[in-house]
């Protein structure tokens, strides 16, 4: 059986990792042994556990754990995780994948740290230009897209009658609230951080909370950075709602397990990136049926590439008076709002699947391992 070394570098789960857990029961499936290097402690390595994944040490043990282990393959998962695994598994031998799921500016010597995987996989089309652009090596970079487990990520059991809740449809997340059932709830869901982009959601939300006393914002995410200017981006969150006195209309809930059933009780998700490679909850909220406001910035435009045909209305990054006026012409439209939510969940299902992603992680797996696959010749004769 061959064997893979994932390299992560935080003990947090965010849309990377998720979208590596949501594929790893396939990867085990199709013949690979999966081991981990990641912090020992914490949501990351609570999940592997409960998969039976072993995690076999820290991201800066990799040359000791290379030297006194045979793998097959070692995976950086992350950008920052493939600077670092290139040239050391280039240095053991081992062939190697880097995973890019960021657009940044990188210096010349980190472009060729990154050349140094065997693979590079990227998780938009956006992504992957954006990077052959600054000297990346074409021929090794690929597309890869993330998927979602549509057997999870559902929409609401009434999804036919309209968004959010319908009739006498019960709203768990309303009653915790302690909101009225015909509350209307918008979503910000992400990373506290200034890229997320939820000042400019929250400033084009404020007007229209205060005409409307049952429209409700709830902002599900957490703040991981210590640098100064993400705390006070976060206190500033706080500071608006307070001073455009709509505190008791905006809901900061932190971080949420329940995120899959959470989903579907939105009227709407608004998420005014200012940069998005591949925003996994932009895939998770379509596939739960709910319409979606989107900034077009990175690979949203991939996910949604026919706009409101696919799910979507798309505004430019900072245009908070365009994202105001999506977002009341859905709450104002129920009917148009539905079969746009409902167009989000036909585009997921045929272009971003978890059963989709897992086949291509695998075949990226098999083919960077051993080379391409022959006819007649399987991964059990190739081990």
């Amino acid at each position: 059986m061959p064997r893979v070394l994932v390299v992560c570098e935080f003990a947090t789960l965010n849309g990377g990792e998720r979208s590596l857990l949501a594929v790893l029961p396939t990867l085990q499936r199709g013949g690979w042994q999966v081991e981990f290097l990641a912090p020992p402690q914490g949501a990351l390595a609570e999940s592997l556990r409960s998969l039976g994944i072993s995690v076999v040490g820290a991201r800066d043990e990799l040359p000791q754990v290379l030297a006194a282990n045979r793998y097959d393959l070692v995976h950086g998962n992350s950008l920052a995780m493939a600077l670092h695994v290139g040239p050391l598994a280039t240095t053991a031998g081992v062939p190697s994948i880097g995973h890019l799921r960021d657009i940044v500016r990188l210096s010349g010597p980190k472009i060729s740290q990154l050349n140094a995987s065997t693979r590079l996989l990227a998780v938009s089309s956006a992504v992957r230009d954006y990077h052959v652009d600054q000297g990346l090596d074409a021929a090794k970079t690929h597309v890869q897209y993330n998927g979602i487990d549509l057997s999870n990520f559902l929409p609401s059991p009434l999804a036919g009658e309209g968004p959010g809740v319908r009739g006498n449809e019960s709203s768990e997340l309303r009653k915790e609230l302690g909101l009225t059932q015909n509350a209307k709830l918008i979503g910000l869901v992400g990373q506290i951080i200034l890229r997320k982009g939820q000042d400019t959601a929250l400033a084009a939300l404020v007007p229209l909370l205060k005409d409307d006393p049952l429209l409700n914002v709830v902002i599900v995410g957490e703040r991981h950075s210590e640098k100064p200017e993400t705390i006070e981006f976060e206190r500033g969150l706080h500071a608006v709602a307070a001073r455009e006195r709509v505190a008791d209309q905006v809901h900061i809930l932190g971080t949420r397990t329940d995120i899959t059933t959470l989903l579907p009780q939105l009227n709407l998700l608004l998420h005014m990136a200012r940069q998005e490679p591949l925003g996994r909850v932009l895939l998770e909220a379509a596939a739960c049926g709910v319409p979606v406001v989107a900034t077009d910035v990175g690979g949203t435009r991939e996910i949604f590439p026919r706009g409101i045909a696919d799910g979507a209305m798309l505004v430019a990054k900072d245009d908070a008076e365009a994202a105001r006026d999506a977002v009341k012409t859905l709450l104002a439209e129920p009917i148009a709002a539905r079969a746009m939510g409902m167009a989000g969940r036909r585009r997921i299902e045929a272009a971003f699947s978890v059963e989709q992603a897992a086949a291509g992680l695998l075949r990226h797996y098999n083919e960077t391992a051993f080379g391409p696959h022959e006819p007649g010749c399987s991964l059990a004769l190739r081990d």
